[in-house]
């Protein structure tokens, strides 16, 4: 028990030494889809499109592996008539289980981990968890909002995913 207390407090210690605290929230939602069918919209990049608002293309990064770690997906944004692009790699995965990815462009740090659980019944629980730094003393200020998106993302997912939406296949490049 007091290693776990010292363990906090280092890591407290680390935050305020870096000016960085972290915020994490996730939530669970359960698919009327067997779990194989909510795994293949989840990693296909085109999923993107119908989960954001601002997205305007998403696609596999050329070159990059495939379906394991290392794979890296370019998602562009348009903000105000502004264009951004975001690259998220991903770090793990165990197929139709779990797919846990970081963004590595943006401010900050920003993990994400999708769980994919059979429920038995021809359903499948899909739980999604992000986990970002933020600047210290702003976590509670941004938690909500990363709640409403997490939130949004999961009814969105489910409602692609319960449509029937497939995407098409993709085709291999030829290798360099």
């Amino acid at each position: 028990m007091a290693t776990n207390f010292m363990q906090r407090l280092g890591e407290r210690w680390d935050e305020r030494e870096e000016g960085l605290e972290s915020a994490i929230v996730h939530s669970s939602l359960k698919i009327a889809a067997e779990t194989q069918v909510v795994w293949d919209f989840v990693v296909a990049p085109e999923s993107a499109l119908l989960l954001g608002d601002q997205v305007v293309k998403a696609f596999r990064v050329p070159h990059t592996p495939t379906a394991q770690p290392g794979e890296q997906i370019c998602v562009v944004t348009e903000d105000d008539g502004r264009l951004s692009v975001g690259i998220i790699e991903t770090v793990a995965l165990e197929p139709r289980e779990f797919l846990l990815s970081r963004w590595l462009t943006g401010p900050t740090e920003l993990l994400e981990k999708t769980t994919l659980t059979p429920t038995g019944q021809g359903g499948t629980t899909i739980t999604l968890r992000l986990a970002m730094r933020v600047e210290l003393g702003t976590a509670r200020q941004v938690r909500p909002l990363l709640e409403r998106h997490v939130s949004q993302t999961l009814r969105r997912l489910r409602a692609a995913v319960e449509s029937g939406v497939k995407f098409p296949q993709e085709q291999p490049l030829p290798p360099v």
